[in-house]
């Protein structure tokens, strides 16, 4: 519905508001997989919440999805021991930024289905084929920050941020022209 909003309102081709929904739809379905995992999160029943704003005064498009889980860092420690050994050997010993920032670039799936991985490097690319925003991923003490076209960056904050919460701001060029996906 949000989505369809943003297409209707000419800010988004119909095959982009396609693809960036399917993204979020993968996003929000790793946060009913891979957020709520322990006994102690149980009780707050898989929730997660998801905000989505047009400023057409600026021409962007805002995104914010959190959840209170166990975060991303360490979901992705759990999951690595599912992966196969190529992979599982690549990520043990990185930080937790270094961790997200993998699952930006990588795309890994600890279910090995076909439909699944593709969630935070399909982001990315709509940043990439947009050519304006930012996408920002706060999990614990850890941040990662992609621009377009920029290798996904990685940094540590002092203080926590309990669960994951992704930011997410597109400037998509407003042009009678959709854009090539090939």
């Amino acid at each position: 519905m949000l989505i369809e909003a943003f297409e209707e309102s000419g800010y988004l081709d119909e095959q982009t508001a396609r693809r960036l929904g399917k993204c979020l739809v993968e996003c929000l379905d790793n946060v009913s997989h891979h957020a709520y995992e322990g006994p102690r999160l149980k009780t707050l029943n898989k929730r997660w919440w998801m905000v989505g704003y047009c400023d057409k005064r600026a021409g962007e498009l805002y995104f914010a999805i959190l959840d209170l889980g166990i975060g991303m860092p360490r979901s992705l420690k759990r999951r690595r021991y599912e992966l196969g050994s190529g992979m599982k050997s690549m990520l043990i010993g990185l930080s937790d930024e270094e961790l997200i920032v993998e699952a930006f670039i990588r795309g890994f799936s600890s279910t090995k289905k076909k439909n699944r991985g593709f969630g935070l490097p399909g982001l990315k690319r709509i940043i990439d084929k947009v050519g304006g925003g930012e996408l920002r991923v706060f999990s614990h003490s850890s941040e990662c920050r992609l621009a377009p076209d920029c290798r996904p960056v990685g940094s540590n904050h002092k203080i926590p941020l309990e669960g994951t919460m992704l930011t997410w701001k597109l400037r998509p060029q407003i042009s009678t022209k959709p854009i090539k996906w090939s």
